[in-house]
């Protein structure tokens, strides 16, 4: 996993918590998140709004 860069994701691995669609590049990597959204899902609005910035 590279932060801050797009990557593939299986779409099979994926989560929605509170009306929004968390993906994930692996079933394990989505087992892991899921084990701690509450922490994980700040940081990933972090990341999805630097890559938007960048496109």
């Amino acid at each position: 996993m590279v932060a801050g860069k797009v990557a593939g994701v299986d779409p099979k691995a994926w989560k929605i918590i509170d009306g929004k669609l968390y993906l994930a590049w692996s079933k394990s990597g989505m087992d892991k998140f899921k084990k701690n959204a509450a922490a994980y899902i700040p940081k990933a609005d972090r990341n999805w709004t630097k890559l938007r910035s960048d496109n």
